[in-house]
């Protein structure tokens, strides 16, 4: 069982650590982290990386595109890309958007299965 940090792991919750206990092979690297503005009628070329990479919305609002399906975005939202997962993220007509991202190695959220 993983160390408890804010609540006791249940049947519905469980914590993951980077200890050993706790039988994931987790052993992620931040590779880079930064931040990114954009405005109106921006578009990202869909493009995937051999690393996990985690945005967050801090303002605006835009839509992502993740294979060939798309979804709004805002504020608030937390995207995360799976290794060699396809997306592009873009802004229709005068919206904008800022984020916050970073990418991981040796990190796929599909192993800790949520």
């Amino acid at each position: 069982m993983a160390k408890n940090i804010h609540r006791l792991d249940s049947s519905v919750r469980k914590h993951y650590t980077m200890d050993k206990s706790d039988g994931l092979k987790l052993n992620p690297r931040l590779l880079y982290a930064g931040s990114l503005k954009r405005s109106r009628h921006w578009n990202e070329d869909l493009h995937a990386h051999e690393f996990c990479e985690i945005m967050f919305v801090l303002s605006g609002m835009g839509e992502v595109q993740i294979g060939e399906e798309s979804f709004p975005i805002r504020q608030g939202d937390l995207l995360v890309y799976n290794p060699l997962v396809s997306h592009r993220e873009y802004t229709k007509g005068n919206a904008s958007i800022e984020f916050a991202f970073f990418g991981l190695t040796d990190l796929q959220l599909s192993l800790i299965h949520i």
